[in-house]
């Protein structure tokens, strides 16, 4: 059996597209310095060429069985209890990050 596309889900896929392919350009444009005509076509393209695997991830996402069998949970990994996913959680990994980076950085600007 053939499944038909609606006008609507062909316009749906058709903005998401336009979306993606507006953000990836605005992004490219964003981080280059100097933009001339040959910058402007290869960020189109490039943006054109990431917004269709975005749009192909995104809608394999939206086709997943969701009344699939899960399997039974188990007990996460040792590393894994150590983020619950709490907002403090994320304030203390960002604060031993940004106190290694800065232990590992110390002996550069005394010394230098």
């Amino acid at each position: 059996m053939r499944r038909r596309t609606t006008p609507r889900a062909i316009l749906l896929a058709t903005d998401e597209l336009l979306l993606w392919w507006g953000a990836l350009a605005l992004l490219w444009l964003v981080l280059i310095s100097a933009v001339d005509t040959l910058e402007r076509i290869v960020g189109a393209s490039v943006a054109a060429a990431g917004a269709l695997p975005a749009r192909a991830g995104t809608a394999a996402l939206g086709r997943r069985d969701h009344r699939a069998h899960r399997p039974p949970r188990r007990r996460p990994e040792p590393h894994l209890r150590l983020q619950s996913g709490h907002v403090g959680d994320y304030v203390a990994w960002l604060l031993v990050g940004t106190t290694l980076l800065a232990a590992l950085a110390l002996p550069g600007v005394l010394g230098g």
